[in-house]
């Protein structure tokens, strides 16, 4: 069974990138369409093979961030840098807790629901980090966050983002070690 998502299409600096949201159900198999173009159904997979694609592809999306980064295009970036960090999040959930991810995109409650504990601290960034989710936005706040969107103001949240990356996949293989202990 072929399975069709909602994509959408994104141009920039003469690139064209296909962004491909999917989590559907269907007659009670989950389907997974990877951004590789490869379909995957998730009954089959191993739950480690289903963590491994959530970490691979926030390392595609983490160099995506990077790029459009250095090519100027703060406001991507940024949307980016949030994808790298909700599918982090869902690798861990996963490994911890979950056979399936949560279909949010917030990053505090992704956090939450997969068990990865947060300081107050952390979840004040996390939950400023998830307004770049420009998915759903007006074009009003869009713009109003493109006007906000610097070289500084990215360059800054860009290390937020990073630091936050290296510290979930910390999490994630102190988690992966134990489970190889028990």
């Amino acid at each position: 069974m072929t399975v069709v998502a909602p994509f959408f299409v994104v141009s920039f600096c003469g690139c064209v990138v296909l962004f491909i949201s999917v989590e559907a159900q269907i007659f009670g198999g989950i389907y997974l369409i990877l951004s590789f173009g490869k379909t995957y159904k998730k009954t089959a997979m191993e739950k480690q093979e289903l963590v491994q694609y959530w970490l691979d592809s926030s390392d595609y999306d983490f160099r995506a961030m990077m790029h459009l980064y250095e090519k100027g295009d703060c406001t991507w970036s940024l949307f980016i840098g949030h994808l790298v960090l909700e599918k982090l999040l869902k690798a861990y959930s996963v490994q911890n807790i979950l056979s399936t991810p949560p279909f949010v995109h917030d990053l505090v409650r992704l956090a939450d629901r997969g068990g990865l504990h947060l300081d107050e601290g952390q979840k004040d960034l996390l939950d400023a980090i998830s307004t770049f989710n420009l998915r759903a936005r007006y074009d009003d706040y869009k713009m109003e966050f493109q006007r906000k969107c610097t070289k500084e103001f990215t360059a800054k949240w860009l290390a937020i983002i990073e630091g936050f990356r290296e510290w979930i996949k910390s999490r994630l293989m102190k988690l992966q070690e134990n489970i190889l202990i028990s």
